[in-house]
């Protein structure tokens, strides 16, 4: 009933449907997960995280639920905390590339742009053809006076995503 639910984009059903499961199967951290992600799609993120926190008290190294807490904390713009749960996540599943990236964004918004950048890069390494972590780069790039890396980001983009590679110059102003 839930994959109906999630076809038709009703992610209200699906999250009901998901905490009826977790009553069912209560040692099924991966089940609290999915219903925590359903419940944030529905912006309940207060209720994502107390079932995320229940999938961390069943499995406390389970990377999906780490991930989406450093998620749920971005979004209330308390980047120190998202920091510390994507740290988490990428220490138990090291080949996570959006944690990277979610750990990259937190880092550009309290000005650790050093720590920003080697997260992109991280981000890049692993997810090679994902245009954000990029379009970041260039931007914390930018700020920070590196203009020929700029350029050198830009010209990387264009052989494989010139709408972003033009937004980027248009915003830039290059």
């Amino acid at each position: 009933m839930s994959s109906i639910a999630e076809l038709a984009k009703d992610y209200e059903k699906c999250a009901r449907y998901w905490i009826k499961i977790t009553i069912l199967f209560p040692d099924r951290y991966d089940f609290f997960t999915t219903t925590a992600t359903f419940l944030a799609l529905t912006n309940k993120n207060c209720e994502a995280e107390s079932f995320l926190k229940s999938a961390l008290k069943l499995n406390p190294n389970y990377s999906p639920a780490l991930f989406n807490l450093g998620f749920l904390k971005q979004k209330k713009n308390d980047h120190s905390t998202a920091v510390i749960y994507f740290s988490q996540s990428i220490d138990n599943d090291p080949k996570l590339d959006r944690a990277y990236f979610g750990r990259g964004i937190s880092y550009m918004k309290i000005n650790k742009y050093d720590l920003a950048i080697k997260d992109f890069n991280k981000t890049i390494e692993l997810q090679p053809y994902g245009p954000h972590a990029y379009y970041y780069l260039c931007i914390i790039m930018n700020r920070t006076k590196r203009n020929s890396e700029v350029k050198k980001i830009i010209d990387k983009l264009l052989n494989f995503e010139p709408q972003i590679a033009n937004q980027l110059k248009k915003e830039l102003n290059l």
